[in-house]
């Protein structure tokens, strides 16, 4: 397990799945001997359904997550104390594979749990489990059909995170960063764009610098934080020289990450390729 996290934040993502699966199948044999493995065989699949989802894998990151949850409700039942923080990440992970399915009440649901629980959980420690909190609202915001809700929770993680990030921004920068292009979205649907393009240039200089510090493993959320910043300026009508620059970066890196990922980058390389055009078209020739 450890090798698969080393692996995977080295931008080696074939063989962090490998790891992955191969500690998922260690920890299924010494479960079927004694019980006391449950709890690692519960967070092995939580891991791999991390893993199989960013490399796009959706279906079986799914089925793994759901087993990883179902492990960890009966050991909460049995040992609250011992197991309600492994059962709070496992339906956080839920939450977001639902939304990629497109599996919206169940997503939902899920999202509203995982924040119920790591609420109770910040309770009792706020130093270690705020973070989580914010990390759960994000996923909340986006399983929200009502983008009055979607905000209110991108504003929560983003007040959460900004406080944090204070402290320590070495720590939750990568987060905050995140939240902020949550938060442009949510100001996007609701129709304020201009406020939603000031979020995104936050949202982008941040995402820079963590792309600065790790470029191999945040090559994705670079590109992802470029097209939500371009396409912020292509509805607004606003900045589009400044919007297809920021398109054109993405499609760069989208096509390296293609080279790696070819199921998970495609869709996203070729909405991204029509976003550069359609803002190319829209942005006045250099020097008029």
């Amino acid at each position: 397990m450890g090798l698969a996290t080393a692996l995977w934040g080295l931008g080696r993502p074939q063989e962090a799945l490998a790891m992955a699966r191969e500690s998922v199948g260690l920890y299924r044999r010494l479960a079927r001997r004694d019980a006391a493995y449950r709890p690692q065989l519960a967070n092995a699949l939580n891991l791999l359904g991390v893993v199989l989802s960013r490399l796009g894998l959706h279906a079986e990151a799914l089925k793994v997550t759901k087993e990883s949850v179902a492990l960890y409700r009966r050991l909460t039942s049995a040992d609250p104390a011992a197991h309600t923080l492994g059962l709070a990440q496992a339906v956080n992970n839920l939450a977001r594979r639902r939304s990629v399915r497109d599996h919206r009440r169940r997503a939902l649901r899920s999202a509203r749990e995982a924040v119920t629980l790591y609420r109770q959980l910040a309770r009792d420690n706020p130093a270690v489990h705020r973070r989580d909190v914010a990390m759960a609202l994000g996923n909340l915001a986006r399983a929200h059909s009502s983008r009055a809700a979607s905000l209110a929770a991108a504003q929560e993680s983003v007040a959460i995170l900004r406080d944090l990030d204070q402290g320590d921004p070495r720590v939750h920068g990568a987060l905050l960063a995140d939240a902020l292009s949550l938060l442009a979205a949510a100001l996007a649907d609701l129709g304020r764009l201009r406020e939603a393009a000031e979020v995104t240039t936050q949202a982008l200089a941040m995402m820079r610098e963590q792309a600065a510090i790790n470029p191999v493993a945040r090559r994705g959320d670079l590109a992802l934080a470029l097209a939500f910043h371009a396409r912020v300026r292509a509805e607004a009508g606003t900045d589009l020289a400044e919007g297809l620059a920021a398109a054109t970066e993405a499609v760069g890196l989208m096509r390296e990450l293609e080279a790696e990922l070819p199921q998970m980058c495609a869709s996203s390389l070729a909405e991204v390729r029509a976003l550069e055009d359609r803002l190319r078209a829209l942005a006045p020739p250099a020097g008029a």
